[in-house]
């Protein structure tokens, strides 16, 4: 149930941010111009199993935003609650490093232990010349180094997020998919989402909500599979914060449920 939920809500979190990018900006990733990074951010969700009125807590997913030096580092954990950990651990890091002046990542890693499935994947960048080197394995003393050439600037998961998280989301007429791309794994990924537009929405602790609806969808393949599905309910204020992501499953669903959300924007 838990398979890959952390990877998609940090896709979904993207997903959203690039539409205005596309729309606004002509999906440019070397634009600097806008910057969505706020220090001392902190976004937690909690993660539900959802089947009718039943609800199954499963485990958490947690934001952090902090500045090292003349970088920002944006850091994301999920982890099972431990009576869950007992059917199927998940214990997952992702960090990306980006540059305060550029807004590009100049480092990317992803630390995955889900079950018995192990990955590292560590992205060095070499932004002034479009290149990187990948390092991809089960574990980090087992990767495999690969070196790895754009025809422009490159964004990880994490970076493309506060590259455009700032724009004006009004702006993309409702039926509109868009398309772009970011790297992990040693390579590079198509992803694309759907607008769908405003809908009232009741969320779990939170009441009903004005929200934006996106539907990611994802490319099959190393990462998800073929069915896999989700949809994305954010705030319509300029954060756009996601508030809900829900994925199906044979039987009921997986929801990430905003729990709390701390940031200098909101005070």
């Amino acid at each position: 149930m838990f398979r890959f939920l952390v990877l998609i809500i940090v896709i979904c979190v993207a997903l959203t941010a690039a539409t205005d990018s596309h729309i606004r900006h002509s999906a440019d990733p070397c634009d600097s111009t806008t910057n969505g990074l706020i220090d001392g951010e902190r976004l937690e969700y909690d993660i539900y199993y959802n089947y009718g009125f039943v609800w199954l807590s499963a485990g958490e997913v947690v934001f952090t935003t902090s500045q090292d030096g003349d970088h920002y580092l944006v850091e994301v954990t999920g982890k099972t609650h431990p009576a869950y950990s007992r059917v199927f651990k998940v214990d997952d890091y992702f960090a990306t490093q980006i540059d305060k002046h550029t807004g590009l990542p100049d480092y990317f890693v992803r630390r995955v232990h889900e079950g018995k499935y192990r990955k590292y994947d560590s992205l060095a960048f070499d932004q002034q010349h479009f290149r990187a080197v990948s390092y991809v394995g089960k574990t980090r003393a087992d990767v495999k180094e690969q070196r790895m050439d754009f025809t422009t600037c490159m964004h990880d998961m994490l970076s493309i997020v506060y590259q455009v998280r700032a724009l004006n989301f009004d702006t993309i007429t409702v039926g509109t998919s868009v398309p772009y791309e970011v790297a992990f794994d040693g390579e590079t990924y198509d992803l694309a989402m759907l607008f769908k537009g405003i809908q009232r929405k009741r969320i779990k602790k939170l009441g009903h909500r004005d929200t934006y609806v996106v539907e990611p969808q994802v490319v099959a393949g190393a990462v998800f599979d073929e069915e896999t599905t989700m949809t994305l309910y954010t705030t319509t204020d300029q954060l756009k914060v996601p508030l809900l992501v829900e994925s199906p499953v044979s039987i009921g669903s997986v929801k990430a449920v905003l729990r709390s959300l701390e940031s200098v924007s909101y005070k």
